[in-house]
C-alpha cells in the first residue's frame, strides 16, 4: 500500500500503521495515524498517483480526526494468476 502524502503542516509527526487481516473473510484492514492538523489525504489531492492506487484496491475508505488523523483502508482481495510460458 502507499501511505498519503501529507501536507509540510504534519511534518515531524510519527506516523503509526496498524494491518490486521482475517483469514475467515479475507479481509485485509490498514490504519494509519499522524498526528498535526487534520488532513485527509483522499480529499488533499485525488488524482494524484497515490490516491488512485488506493481506491482502485480499496474496498471501503474512512477518514476521522480526533486529535489525530486516522486514515483507515479496507483492501480488496483479489488473486493473481501466473501462467507459464
Amino acid at each position: 500500500m502507499i501511505l498519503p502524502v501529507l501536507s509540510r503542516e504534519n511534518e515531524g509527526f510519527p506516523i503509526f500503521i496498524h494491518a490486521e487481516h482475517s483469514e475467515s473473510d479475507n479481509k485485509t484492514v490498514m490504519d494509519v495515524v499522524w498526528g498535526g492538523k487534520p488532513f485527509d489525504p483522499m480529499k488533499k489531492e485525488g488524482t494524484e498517483l497515490s490516491a488512485v492506487i488506493v481506491n482502485h484496491l480499496a474496498g471501503d475508505i474512512s477518514y476521522q480526526f480526533d486529535g489525530k488523523n486516522h486514515f483507515k483502508v479496507e483492501l480488496r482481495s483479489f488473486s493473481v494468476g501466473i501462467s507459464n510460458v
